[in-house]
């Protein structure tokens, strides 16, 4: 099965000429499990529509797409090759591949959607032992009695520590020392054991986060810049864990020098943190695990600090990985760009290349996007750009963008006189 998503011609010579034809690939739903078929998608450049083929052997899969053919210029477009069938819970490496590239290999995790006799919470967890991480196994009905002392727990076989039963007879514990991947956890209550496979995930902080485990949650901007007429711009964050486990975040954006593993990247249970300004005016990604990232909770707010009698600031808003526009365009109304107004749009994507603009009078531009950073941080850095839209005799214009994604654009107006700021978002979510 092949599905085809065409990427304006322009942004395509760019994105080549910037990575050196390097492939984009992705699967879909960025987080699978077993009850999810799984979509590989790939940046081809072609000429006919091009036949894909899918192997599975065990635990690799290869995607190949055909594209023998030629013509000049190429067309490049986005195809999508189905994995047949449901894969099992485990990890797997995929490798892409066409005619005119080498294979581009990756990793994800396929997660366990069925019953099982217990679930973990978190899911994710780190495989250093600076700080080990509290578990709580959650059950349908208990597997121990409350506030039995009998309880025991195992990762892979090794003995876990500190274990208790709390009052409504989940078992919680701190996970041991294991290697990065997956692991099975056993309770043992005396009388019978249960065990269920690939229960917890070690990951580990010194390598590149695995994207099927870890969702990006997108801070347009988190600083604090000084403005026209003496303002002073600050943005105020707040992140709240409203359930009743730790949530590790594989990094962390609180505007700190970490001293002591973990600072801000475990949130208790119904924990609230909160805090000003920051290091990151182009945006900056939260890694959350997959399984926990609809439950949290997220502000952002920027306000002119030099004028607080004035107003409580202007919210913006914090987006999900599942909210972004993959190869659709954000449509931006309405926006004022009389001469007593300063707008600035800023473009944000997962992806390299850039994003073409469309005003509304027919005004067309490339913004280049670009983005600075080494290692594991680039995983959560987007790729940004910026386009100040000129004054024009319409009072309002609206304002179309389209990037390869996953992307998200909005646009800020900036009063000249009150230097007050309002923000101009896209309507409803994205998705592909």
């Amino acid at each position: 099965m092949i599905r085809s998503f065409r990427i304006p011609a322009l942004i395509v010579y760019l994105f080549f000429s910037l990575v050196a034809a390097a492939q984009s690939v992705s699967i879909f739903p960025a987080g699978p499990t077993t009850r999810t078929p799984i979509y590989v998608s790939a940046l081809v450049q072609r000429c006919d529509e091009p036949q894909s083929s899918v192997q599975v052997v065990g635990s690799v899969i290869k995607v190949h797409f055909d594209n023998r053919t030629f013509c000049d210029p190429p067309f490049s477009d986005f195809y999508t090759a189905r994995i047949p069938g449901l894969l099992p819970a485990g990890e797997y490496r995929l490798e892409v591949s066409t005619n005119t590239t080498a294979a581009t290999v990756t990793t994800f995790i396929v997660r366990n959607a069925e019953p099982q006799a217990f679930t973990a919470h978190p899911f994710a967890v780190p495989a250093t032992q600076l700080a080990p991480i509290k578990v709580r196994l959650v059950s349908p009905e208990p597997l121990c009695t409350p506030n039995s002392t009998a309880c025991r727990v195992s990762v892979d076989g090794v003995e876990a520590l500190d274990e208790r039963v709390d009052e409504e007879g989940h078992v919680w514990f701190t996970a041991p020392q294991h290697a990065p991947g997956l692991a099975n956890v056993t309770i043992d209550n005396g009388p019978r054991a249960v065990t269920v496979p690939n229960a917890l995930y070690y990951f580990s902080l010194n390598a590149a986060p695995d994207i099927s485990i870890f969702e990006r949650i997108l801070f347009p901007m988190l600083t604090e810049v000084s403005g026209v007429n003496g303002s002073l711009f600050r943005t105020e964050v707040a992140i709240s864990n409203p359930k009743r486990w730790f949530v590790e975040t594989f990094n962390e954006i609180v505007p700190f020098v970490c001293i002591d593993y973990p600072c801000g990247n475990r949130l208790s249970p119904g924990e609230l943190v909160k805090f000003s300004g920051g290091d990151y005016p182009r945006g900056v990604a939260l890694l959350t695990p997959r399984d926990a990232a609809p439950e949290l909770a997220f502000a952002l707010r920027a306000r002119d600090v030099s004028r607080q009698a004035e107003g409580y600031g202007t919210e913006i808003p914090v987006v999900r990985e599942s909210e972004m526009y993959v190869s659709r365009p954000i449509a931006l109304l309405g926006v004022p760009v009389s001469s007593g107004y300063r707008a600035k749009l800023r473009i944000y994507s997962f992806s390299p290349g850039a994003a073409s603009v469309r005003v509304q009078n027919g005004t067309g531009v490339l913004v280049e996007l670009k983005r600075t950073c080494s290692g594991k941080s680039c995983a959560s850095t987007p790729w940004y750009g910026e386009y100040d839209l000129p004054a024009g005799t319409a009072p309002r214009v609206n304002v179309f963008v389209e990037a390869i994604g996953p992307a998200w654009a909005f646009i800020t107006v900036t009063n000249n006189e009150t230097q007050q700021i309002t923000t101009i978002t896209p309507q409803g979510k994205g998705g592909r």
